[in-house]
């Protein structure tokens, strides 16, 4: 019965590490696509202000060409520094998520094992409150980005996908579908990492205060006590002091509601023509 559940185990987490490994070498990819697609289409920032220096100013080729290289170089440095930045970001807090889950399912085994609680143990889940809060204005506030950022991509991404089809060169619109795929692998990766380490942090502490519930003494009172002063570690997104989202179990849902719900509004408002 042991070697199912750690099979399993295994199985879960070779998967992960097949998805992380897909993500990170689709954003190695973007920057090849991104960045001709840019060039071709005429649809980045530089590009608008080279024609318009080039109409005010009407200056002779040469000089129009250094500025098309230049802008080739920014869109080349802009395209691979913002994939490698999201790459690590999504592995920063995979790897975060997946240490704290390992510290909690520790605890929760221990916590199943034995009826008294060590101060050992307590010790372990405050100093893991302490540093997820030590850490809280980082997480807090790219998670935040990484969800506002994840709409926005997701919602054109489905847009161009269902309504562009066949308005857009071959290479530039396989980016769109990939990019729906890449944020919904991405949700679905680390937004049940965060209601698991919710859920374990909450199974301990129960488990905690049943064990002290027919305990008798002086040592027993005082870890009820402070079982009942002790709260689930809960992840957040959010700016500064504020917190915005609770990331919890119903999360994904209504992130994907959210994303269905914009993404129709988005195919209604615009017409075909526009």
């Amino acid at each position: 019965m042991d070697k199912q559940p750690s099979q399993s185990q295994e199985d879960l987490i070779s998967l992960e590490g097949k998805i992380l490994k897909s993500i990170i070498l689709t954003f190695f990819i973007y920057p090849f696509i991104i960045t001709p697609s840019e060039i071709v289409l005429g649809c980045d920032s530089p590009h608008y202000v080279i024609e318009d220096l080039r109409s005010t100013l009407d200056f002779n080729f040469p000089t129009y060409l250094i500025l098309q290289l230049f802008r080739v170089y920014i869109l080349i440095i802009t395209s691979y520094e913002v994939c490698r930045c999201l790459s690590f970001l999504i592995l920063y807090f995979v790897t975060a998520l997946r240490l704290v889950g390992n510290i909690y399912n520790e605890l929760v085994v221990r916590a199943k094992k034995s009826r008294i609680r060590s101060e050992l143990e307590i010790g372990e889940h405050i100093e893991t409150q302490l540093a997820v809060k030590s850490l809280a204005a980082s997480q807090e506030l790219g998670t935040l980005g990484l969800l506002k950022i994840g709409i926005i991509v997701f919602v054109l991404s489905n847009f161009v996908t269902i309504r562009l089809y066949d308005s857009l060169p071959t290479p530039t619109y396989t980016f769109f579908p990939s990019a729906a795929v890449m944020v919904a692998l991405i949700v679905n990766l680390l937004l049940p990492k965060t209601h698991n380490v919710i859920e374990n942090s909450d199974e301990m502490i129960r488990n905690w205060r049943k064990s002290c519930t027919t305990e008798n003494g002086y040592d027993a009172k005082i870890l009820r006590r402070m079982f009942r002063s002790l709260r689930p570690t809960a992840l957040y997104a959010g700016l500064g002091e504020s917190r915005i989202i609770c990331l919890n179990k119903e999360t994904k849902v209504q992130y994907f509601e959210k994303v269905f719900s914009l993404t129709v509004d988005m195919l209604l408002t615009i017409p075909d023509s526009a």
